[in-house]
């Protein structure tokens, strides 16, 4: 093959290369650690954590109970066991009519059984 044929023959592939590589878009990057989105919060432990956050916050606040009545939505996060950031649907005791969303963050390792209220507050 000679000198000219090569050179023919290495732009051609060059150019299929660089044409098929430019309809490829980049993956996303992972973030990790970052929060993901619960597809199934009406999973029974998603349930749980988020009774067991309702739970917690009546031991810690005995002036605004709540009731917690169902999980808006949540997110889960992996970490050295797993943070869920859960929007809770309560009411408080004290005022059954009035129904609100509160955010509960609940750190779990689930190995050893432990769970612990991280945060939990009004957010309307």
């Amino acid at each position: 093959m000679s000198t000219h044929q090569v050179i023919i023959l290495f732009s051609l592939l060059l150019v299929v290369v660089v044409s098929s590589a430019e309809g490829v878009a980049a993956p996303a990057p992972l973030i990790l650690g970052g929060y993901t989105p619960i597809m199934n919060i009406s999973d029974p432990h998603v349930i749980e954590v988020a009774r067991f956050a309702v739970g917690e916050h009546n031991k810690q606040d005995k002036t605004h109970m709540l009731k917690f009545l169902s999980i808006f939505k949540g997110w889960s996060q992996v970490v050295a066991g797993i943070n869920y950031r859960l929007i809770i649907i309560a009411k408080p005791l004290c005022r059954p009519a009035l129904v609100r969303r509160y955010e509960a963050v609940v750190y779990e390792r689930p190995w050893q059984h432990f769970m612990n209220l991280t945060s939990f507050k009004l957010i309307d």
